[in-house]
């Protein structure tokens, strides 16, 4: 009989747990909704960072992606048996690099294709993965097609490419598509910013071609290595540049140094720290909201909560009453969270197969995140649930049976000053009055919207932000229209016959080489730009924003250089040369420039000739100019390497903020669905709690559209207010995002502008009043009479 008796109390409390869901469901659905999206995000960006690491891993380990790649000027290939024989190498192997322009039926388009060798053994490294077609047959008239630049420029197999090697025009037949694990992301260089699949591509040719493109019979100008097992890489890197020293080392990348697998390696881990951060922020929310429904409904259920006390339930039994109300949201947000975060994880990282050419990508799904996810919500939600229902503890029977006694009433700090508390009308006085009174709720919905406020500032923020960047960096610092390099170094006097090639307003000459710095144990790879000192390209700035000008002797270095070494001005930094036979030298540091994009030192253009290469030389120009058939003219030319223009660049960049508007639209909508749903909760709680004063104000005469209006100035004095705060919160998350997103190749200043701040507030106050819209059926169904009537009777 005891136990009989227990199971129908648990399910007649369960029974009055479907009605309190009920009688609250706007409130339910706006909690549960926050906890969706929260566990949704949680999910999707979890599976997806799984899924790109387990599948990016697995590519670099079937394909044999190289530990290490030395870059040099020409090796013998029986050079290979003596480093193959060193302590630590697996394998090393030898190819050959050189970039070629692609002859187009449009003359004035450039595009430039970089041959590589391919011997297709077995156990080659960096081996390219067959799509389509078929292997190299070994004539040399065939030639392998990156997977990005074949899409790009609609090439299938059997087309024919034509190119210009040593200002001969020879053509190779397209064999097959390929996709390489050194070219997940296809960039030319760092300089380019952006991908431009459809003017560079990579192409996989035999040995022998290959070498004659590139002048170096018999020879390689790459060195691929592949260690051992735990080996110690510094002191591997140190025997292998010491071996190949006589030979010229132009740069020694390691695999995380890689510019591809950097760029992925970094993308990965913002989607890491996107996915441990965001959804405790939704779920905070969440909480925080449950905690003032839980508190709201025990104050509101105190005679119910006294006759079950009475009649023999238990504190703890009617507390986990109302915690199973916070369950009932953590369950469920959960399970639907993370169903919606698998469809999710499915689409992104579909988007993500957009940006990065990974042929193994697939789409797993992790079904322990579905676990995770649930006991994730469902441990936020009880912790809130029981802090918001603690009152149940302190409610005893007797005192239950009557009413609670009303607070005591206090001046506000605004009554203190008659002057202006006269001028305010009676309604605008009932507003001011509850503002200050309800100061939970008031805090509330203010963090909430300061919240939302700088979420929003963060997301309208980012395309100005990336658009200022571009700009500060091609209009400000750089300002070229042209970035022309040339295959091996020329004298100076080179720039005239340049201007003989084509119309140029300006033209200089420019040194740009690899060169590794460092101080103590740090050191990085970078290249050393020498330019004029007088010249019209380039403007330098320090990180306040004052001009500095190019030091005759010692070196300006980028701000993120600066921080990876640990130097400021004055100190010395060692340059090593990758060129045999060359001396290591220590120069200073004369300035610590900004630079958004790229990482650099700059030097005077003859002070870097005599210091650290050859007196009188240059490897390439800057130049200004309109001559619409500057590609035409300079196709012929055996000596240009490459020609990089400025205009192609924006283009390129132009093409990529569509996809930037679409995320930007998503991290709006889901901004303003937590703004939405703080609000529409706190104003139904109001309404809950001073039904008595609304019902008085309607037996004064006041209509129910002028109470909406009362409650939705009330809520806007709130919000305008948040929205104040949100400016300082959402600049302080800019500045953190600012470190955080930037890196080696770019340096990110995420402060907001006016119109950015403007947006936002737009945004935020659009949200704000869909939210009281959605609290006026509320009011209308409200029985202000029935309110009215003693509680007690």
């Amino acid at each position: 009989m005891v136990t009989n008796r227990k199971k129908t109390r648990v399910s007649k409390l369960d029974l009055m747990l479907l009605r309190m869901i009920s009688r609250s469901k706007g409130q339910f659905a706006a909690v549960l909704t926050i906890i969706i999206l929260g566990i949704a995000i949680y999910t999707s960006l979890n599976m997806t960072s799984v899924n790109m690491n387990h599948t990016v891993e697995t590519y670099y380990r079937e394909n044999r992606f190289a530990d290490l790649t030395l870059q040099t000027a020409a090796v013998p290939a029986q050079e290979l048996k003596a480093l193959q024989r060193m302590a630590g190498v697996e394998k090393a192997m030898g190819r050959t690099s050189v970039d070629v322009p692609v002859i187009t039926d449009n003359l004035d388009e450039r595009v430039r294709l970089r041959l590589i060798t391919d011997r297709e053994e077995a156990d080659d490294l960096s081996k390219s993965t067959l799509l389509e077609g078929k292997k190299l047959s070994g004539t040399g008239k065939e030639i392998l097609i990156i997977e990005q630049f074949a899409n790009a420029r609609n090439l299938k197999i059997g087309d024919e490419l034509k190119l210009q090697i040593s200002g001969v025009q020879r053509t190779l037949e397209v064999c097959g598509i390929v996709a390489n694990p050194e070219y997940i992301y296809l960039m030319e260089n760092s300089q380019a910013v952006m991908p431009d699949e459809e003017h560079f591509g990579v192409g996989y040719v035999s040995e022998q071609f290959g070498q004659e493109a590139a002048g170096l019979p018999g020879s390689y100008n790459e060195i691929l290595i592949r260690y051992e097992a735990n080996v110690d890489e510094e002191g591997l890197i140190k025997k292998l540049e010491d071996q190949l020293d006589v030979y010229g080392v132009k740069q020694t990348i390691k695999q995380k140094d890689q510019f591809s697998n950097a760029i992925i390696g970094q993308e990965l881990t913002q989607l890491d720290s996107m996915a441990n951060s965001i959804p405790i922020l939704f779920l905070l929310v969440a909480g925080l909201i449950l905690m003032m429904m839980l508190s709201r409904l025990v104050k509101r259920d105190r005679i119910k909560i006294g006759v079950l006390k009475a009649i023999g339930y238990r504190d703890r039994q009617i507390l986990f009453h109302y915690v199973k109300y916070a369950l009932a949201a953590g369950v469920s947000g959960g399970l639907g969270g993370s169903l919606l975060g698998m469809l999710m994880a499915g689409g992104m990282t579909r988007m993500y197969l957009g940006y990065f050419h990974i042929p193994l990508l697939r789409i797993e799904f992790y079904y322990s995140y579905l676990v995770y996810a649930i006991i994730l919500s469902s441990a936020f939600c009880a912790f809130s649930g029981l802090i918001g229902a603690k009152g149940v503890m302190k409610i005893a029977p007797a005192d239950a049976m009557r009413a609670e006694a009303p607070k005591t009433g206090k001046r506000i700090l605004l009554e203190r000053y008659p002057f202006l508390w006269k001028r305010l009308s009676f309604s605008n006085k009932l507003i001011t009055k509850n503002i200050f009174r309800n100061k939970k709720r008031t805090v509330f919905v203010l963090a909430g919207v300061t919240v939302t406020y700088a979420m929003m500032l963060f997301t309208t923020s980012m395309p100005g932000v990336i658009d200022q960047m571009m700009n500060e960096h091609f209009k400000e610092f750089q300002r070229m229209d042209y970035n022309i390099n040339f295959a091996a170094p020329v004298p100076k006097a080179a720039v005239r016959d340049m201007e003989a090639l084509i119309d140029a307003e300006i033209i200089e000459g420019k040194l740009e080489y690899p060169f590794e710095l460092s101080n103590g144990n740090k050191k990085q790879a970078v290249s050393v730009i020498g330019i004029s000192s007088d010249t019209m390209f380039f403007t330098f700035h320090d990180v306040k924003g004052r001009e500095i000008e190019l030091p005759e002797r010692g070196m300006l270095i980028s701000q993120n250089l600066s921080r990876l070494l640990g130097v400021g001005v004055g100190d010395l930094v060692r340059v090593k040369s990758y060129l045999p036979n060359r001396q290591d030298v220590y120069l200073p540091i004369k300035g610590i420039i900004k630079q958004t994009l790229g990482m650099n030192a700059y030097m005077d253009l003859e002070t870097m000739g005599q210091q650290l290469l050859e007196k009188n030389v240059i490897n390439g120009v800057y130049a200004d100019s309109q001559d619409p058939d500057i590609n035409k003219k300079l196709l012929p030319a055996s000596n240009i390497a490459s020609i990089m223009s400025i205009a192609d660049i924006r283009a390129v960049y132009d093409k990529y903020m569509t996809m930037m508007v679409l995320s930007i639209g998503s991290m709006v909508v889901f901004s303003g669905v937590l703004g939405f749903c703080i609000v529409y909760n706190a104003t139904v709680v109001s309404l809950g709690e001073r039904e008595m004063e609304l019902s008085s104000l309607r037996v004064l005469g006041f209509g129910k559209r002028e109470v909406f209006f009362m409650i939705l100035k009330e809520n806007n004095m709130i919000a305008i207010l948040g929205i104040i705060f949100g400016i300082p919160v959402g600049i302080l998350m800019s500045e953190y995002s600012s470190a955080a997103f930037s890196t080696k190749l770019y340096s990110i200043d995420m402060s907001p502008n006016g119109e950015a701040m403007i947006m936002a507030a737009v945004y935020t106050a659009v949200f704000v009043i869909l939210a009281q819209l959605a609290t006026y059926r509320k009011i209308q169904r409200l029985d202000f009479l029935q309110a009215l009537k003693n509680r007690e009777s």
